[in-house]
């Protein structure tokens, strides 16, 4: 990866270096967790960033402190039904399902940005998994509808979704399969105007 540095704008490179340097400092350490006084913020300089993402991420770190952690390892030991819609609750409240829709639904932009998806992410799973669980599926049912859904699906579902009343369930599997998506034998053909 180092090598290939040379190829590479250094805008992009420059941090990119800095964050190897610090994944090498980490190699030692064990556990899940950074050592104290480990700053991952460094990531969010990279240009792909935009001053809108470093301002979510600062804005979901805060959330997850206030309303995440104290319900995080109860929850993940209890009663993970409950528990999921008290989190969809949370996220609802807190505006971060509107990132799962687009602006015709209630988003915040006019197509799910993955981006700010996968840092609201990160933050999430670092209290809880079961959290993290519950607004990842909440994105794998909602974004086939905002990429694909005709008008009259994308109106029905994504604005409940966005609000934390309708609740996605992604179920993917075959007796030969599991949840390997490569492995997946079923097709669909079109018989008229369904499949």
């Amino acid at each position: 990866v180092h090598g290939g540095l040379s190829r590479v704008p250094e805008v992009l490179a420059q941090p990119f270096r800095a964050a190897c340097s610090r994944a090498e400092a980490l190699r030692d350490i064990s556990g899940l967790k950074p050592p104290a006084g480990f700053d991952d913020s460094l990531m969010l300089d990279l240009p792909f960033f935009e001053p809108r993402h470093r301002d979510l991420a600062a804005r979901v770190a805060a959330f997850v402190e206030r309303a995440i952690e104290p319900k995080g390892a109860a929850a993940d030991a209890g009663d993970p039904d409950r528990a999921g819609r008290e989190f969809m609750e949370l996220f609802a409240a807190e505006g971060l399902l509107a990132y799962l829709v687009p602006r015709e639904a209630g988003g915040v932009a006019d197509r799910p940005e993955l981006r700010s998806v996968c840092l609201i992410r990160e933050a999430i799973a670092a209290s809880s998994a079961l959290a993290d669980s519950v607004f990842a599926v909440q994105g794998l049912g909602c974004y086939p509808i905002a990429l694909a859904g005709d008008a009259d699906l994308r109106t029905r579902y994504l604005p409940r979704a966005a609000g934390g009343v309708a609740i996605a369930a992604f179920a993917l599997t075959e007796p030969a399969a599991g949840s390997d998506v490569a492995a997946l034998e079923t097709t669909a053909r079109r018989d008229g105007a369904e499949y």
